[in-house]
């Protein structure tokens, strides 16, 4: 996919996990997590759930090095969380936190100080409070999609980002939604996509 990407001229914001939601199954979590005995607390400081974390990032994050943008690639960012204020708190919960800075390190080490790193949340400093850090080397993006109050999102981005780092945008654009078995289909019209 990358290389197709780069071939394309496209540039790429990437989400390499650990969760990444995008309405995957358990957030693209492997299912085995489950069954760890003793359970393990996931998206949170749990010994057993970072080692997962950091076997996984070992093995991925050194592959996409030749595929970040400062080394003629077409990866531009990168995403180390998502959503994650919707279930953890880092402004509240030092485990969150440690949890968060953790990620932040560890792309750092893996992929250098060139590349950016962000987490996205849901289009409100509340969200955005508790899912990122501010004012840090993480940039702090929201989410949102038709109908949703955009200002609010870019002024929450506003309040998290350093002033001349806060490019004003979207991270995950809600073009539609997903329908669960049974339900009436969730659909928009383009036009009301585009408004």
């Amino acid at each position: 996919f990358l290389t197709l990407a780069h071939q394309h001229g496209l540039m790429v914001l990437l989400r390499p996990g650990p969760y990444i939601c995008a309405e995957w199954d358990f957030g693209g979590l492997p299912a085995w997590l489950l069954s760890a005995d003793p359970p393990m607390r996931i998206r949170t400081w749990d010994l057993d759930y970072i080692n997962a974390v950091d076997a996984w990032w070992g093995a991925l994050l050194p592959r996409l090095v030749p595929h970040l943008y400062q080394n003629g690639g077409p990866v531009v960012m990168v995403q180390i969380e998502n959503e994650y204020g919707m279930y953890g708190d880092v402004a509240n919960n030092a485990l969150d936190a440690k949890y968060l800075e953790h990620l932040r390190l560890t792309a750092r080490a893996s992929l250098g100080d060139s590349i950016v790193l962000y987490t996205t949340d849901f289009g409100n400093l509340n969200s955005m409070q508790r899912g990122s850090f501010n004012g840090t080397s993480l940039l702090t993006l929201g989410d949102f999609g038709p109908g949703s109050n955009v200002t609010a999102s870019l002024e929450g981005q506003a309040a998290m980002n350093p002033p001349g780092l806060n490019p004003p945008m979207c991270s995950e654009y809600y073009s539609g939604w997903y329908t669960y078995w049974g339900q009436k289909n969730a659909t928009n019209t383009s036009s009301g996509a585009a408004a």
